[in-house]
C-alpha cells in the first residue's frame, strides 16, 4: 500500500479491523476506550468527524492514522508500518497477510450460543473456546513473541466471538472475576470485566511472589527460566492501574518477598515505588535488572529467540 493511500483510510475503520469499537458518537465525533492503553473506562480517545484525526486527551497526543499506527504497532519505520496496513486491508491474492484480519472465514464461522459444549458467556455474549493450538495464526503470533505452546497451553486458550455482528478470534488469559485478557496480532483488549490474575499452587502462606504486569512478560519469565509451571505464586496485574488489588492480595497471601518484573519506564518505576510504599514489611525487589536494554520481559525473549534463529540459520549454510 502506498502512504497515500493508507492516508485516505478512515481511523474508525482502522480500528474496526483492530477489533475497537466507539463507546460513544457526539455531535459526529468518535469517542474509544483508548486502543493505546489496558485499563482506560473512561474514553479519552477522540476523533474528529472526517475520521482522519485523533487526539487522546490522557496521553496529550494526537494525529493522523499513520502516527496512530506508529504508536499502537510500536513502529517509526514508514516501510513496516505501510506492511501492517496491506495486512490489514488487504486479505486477496495481491498481498496476503502474515497475520489474517482477526475475523474467522465463512468455513470458520461460529454461531456463539451458550448451550454449545465449549461455550461460555463472557459478560453480556457468548464466546467459544477452544485449546491452544488449533488456530495457526495465533500459533504464529505467540512465536513471533517468543513464547512456545509448550509454555503458553497451561495459561491460555483460543477464543471466538462477535462484536457488532462481526466474527472475531485472539489469545484468552482469564482473570480473578472471570474476565478474559485477549490478545492476537492487532488487538489488545478484555471481556467479562477486567482484574489481575492470581496462580496459587499451593494452600500454605508463600516465601515469595512473582508480579508481572501482562500475562506475556509471565510467559516470558517461564520461557526464560526454561520452565512450565512457576515455583511460587504469581501475581499478573493485566495493566498497572491494579496495583491497588496487587497490593491486598499479596498482604492476602503473607508473602515475604516480591519480585516485581515491571516495565522499563515511569509506570514500571512507579509501581515499584508505589508497592514499597504500601507494603513496608514487605521485601520488594525490583526484579527487572534481567533484561536491562529492553522494554519489559517479552522484548527481552523476542530478542533472544531472533539470536538464536540467526545462529542457527548461519549453522545450516
Amino acid at each position: 500500500m502506498r502512504l497515500q493511500t493508507a492516508k485516505e483510510k478512515t481511523i474508525p475503520d482502522f480500528l474496526e479491523r483492530l477489533g475497537y469499537t466507539p463507546a460513544k458518537i457526539v455531535k459526529g465525533e468518535y469517542w474509544y476506550c483508548s486502543p493505546l492503553r489496558d485499563s482506560e473506562q473512561v474514553p479519552s480517545f477522540k476523533i474528529s468527524r472526517d475520521g482522519k484525526a485523533w487526539f487522546d486527551h490522557a496521553l496529550g497526543r494526537g494525529g493522523n492514522i499513520i502516527a496512530l499506527a506508529q504508536v499502537y504497532f510500536k513502529i517509526t519505520d514508514f516501510r513496516i508500518i505501510l506492511k501492517e496496513f496491506d495486512r490489514l486491508y488487504y486479505s486477496d491474492t495481491r498481498q496476503k497477510p502474515l497475520f489474517p484480519t482477526p475475523a474467522l472465514s465463512k468455513t470458520n464461522s461460529l454461531s456463539l450460543t451458550p448451550s454449545q459444549p465449549n461455550a461460555k458467556q463472557v459478560g453480556s455474549d457468548a464466546a467459544i473456546f477452544k485449546p491452544l493450538g488449533n488456530n495457526l495464526a495465533l500459533v504464529q503470533y505467540l512465536a513471533e513473541r517468543g513464547i512456545s505452546l509448550e509454555i503458553a497451553t497451561p495459561y491460555l486458550q483460543e477464543i471466538y466471538y462477535r462484536r457488532a455482528g462481526k466474527s472475531y478470534f485472539a489469545l484468552a488469559f482469564s482473570n480473578n472475576v472471570g474476565g478474559y485478557e485477549l490478545r492476537n496480532a492487532y488487538f489488545k483488549g478484555n471481556r467479562g470485566g477486567k482484574s489481575l490474575t492470581t496462580i496459587v499452587k499451593t494452600h500454605h502462606a508463600p516465601d515469595k511472589i512473582l508480579l508481572f504486569e501482562g500475562f506475556m512478560d509471565f510467559l516470558s519469565y517461564l520461557s526464560h527460566q526454561q520452565q512450565a509451571i512457576s515455583p511460587c505464586p504469581v501475581i499478573v496485574l493485566n495493566g498497572v492501574a491494579q496495583v491497588t488489588l496487587a497490593i491486598a492480595e499479596i498482604q492476602r497471601l503473607g508473602a515475604e518477598t516480591v519480585e516485581s518484573y515491571g516495565d522499563h519506564d515511569a509506570s514500571g518505576r512507579e509501581m515499584v515505588a508505589t508497592l514499597k510504599k504500601a507494603l513496608p514489611a514487605c521485601n520488594i525487589i525490583d526484579a527487572s535488572g534481567i533484561y536491562t536494554g529492553f522494554d519489559d520481559y517479552n522484548a527481552f525473549i523476542q530478542a533472544q529467540a531472533e539470536a538464536t534463529r540467526v545462529t542457527h540459520e548461519k549453522k545450516s549454510i
